[in-house]
């Protein structure tokens, strides 16, 4: 923060690190919005998941992801950003996820990704069956006890979704 702020003059608002993203992106010269999001990214320490649009390309819906949740839908027109999948049942067929500092340009005609070092990769996207959770509480009292009994199937799911040769492979 204190870098940005002395070399550009910046005086900030708050105390928040989405202010000083959003001023790094502000100062950073990239001819194209999605390479200034991966070099600011790429300066980053630590964990997020960003959404973000340029002023000057309002129709693009920017993302980054390090450590933290985030998936992108199209449906039509319309471009769905969630932290957990089940927000895009009833919404979409498919969604993408991105993987620790992956990137999106996201806009109504296409889905762009990048990796760190600016080059376009192919994703394919996760088909949405349905969800075996429902949403509502059944014949339960609460939620805590509903989501209690789930916790085998949930479990169940999670193997069945991240299950590689080499589970350890991922964790730093």
């Amino acid at each position: 923060k204190k870098e940005i702020e002395n070399q550009n003059k910046i005086e900030f608002l708050s105390e928040t690190d989405s202010e000083v993203i959003s001023q790094m992106l502000a100062v950073t010269s990239s001819k194209k919005p999605i390479d200034g999001l991966i070099d600011v990214c790429n300066s980053l320490i630590g964990s997020f998941a960003i959404a973000c649009v340029n002023q000057e390309h309002k129709e693009h819906i920017l993302l980054a992801k390090r450590k933290s949740p985030i998936y992108i839908a199209r449906s039509g027109e319309e471009i769905i950003i969630a932290s957990d999948t089940i927000c895009f049942e009833n919404r979409a067929s498919e969604y993408y996820s991105l993987e620790d500092n992956e990137f999106c340009d996201a806009s109504k005609e296409k889905l762009e990704f990048y990796d760190a070092n600016h080059n376009e990769i192919v994703k394919h996207p996760m088909v949405i069956d349905s969800f075996e959770n429902e949403l509502d509480k059944k014949d339960y009292p609460h939620y805590m006890l509903k989501e209690i009994h789930e916790i085998p199937d949930v479990l169940k799911r999670i193997v069945r979704v991240y299950k590689n040769e080499n589970v350890f492979s991922n964790l730093t």
